[in-house]
């Protein structure tokens, strides 16, 4: 899943335990900064453990991380697949504007009017021209 920097920006404004989960991220709060475990987050923010299962997801919705259900002894956690400049970009409103690519001269799409004439038809009608000019 590719990042979502928009929806990031957007779920900070309509969630508070997302924008405080992010807010400790980027203060280097939460663990080695490679993972949020849902544990370590509790500490840090205050929020309830669902609202905190719930707004580590929301995070991993945007691609921003990647939530993983503890298992074999791991915790639940959100692992992090974006650089925190990035993210404080995202959460700051700092965000890229899609462009459209540039179309050059050159690469402008055929509008077909001159399809049906091949090359070998044009060379013909010069024959043609040359001969009535005798």
């Amino acid at each position: 899943m590719a990042f979502d920097a928009a929806a990031l920006h957007a779920l900070c404004s309509s969630s508070s335990v997302a924008a405080k989960i992010l807010d400790a991220h980027l203060a280097g709060e939460l663990g080695d900064g490679e993972r949020a475990t849902v544990d370590e987050t509790i500490e840090v923010t205050g929020a309830s453990r669902r609202d905190t299962i719930d707004g580590l997801k929301a995070i991993g919705s945007t691609g921003a991380g990647e939530f993983k259900v503890g298992r074999k002894g791991h915790p639940t956690r959100l692992e992090w697949l974006v650089d925190i400049e990035t993210l404080e970009d995202a959460v700051a409103g700092r965000i890229p504007v899609q462009r459209s690519p540039r179309i050059e001269v050159d690469e402008q799409p055929s509008l077909g009017l001159y399809d049906h004439v091949d090359d070998d038809s044009i060379a013909g009608d010069a024959d043609i021209d040359d001969a009535s000019e005798v």
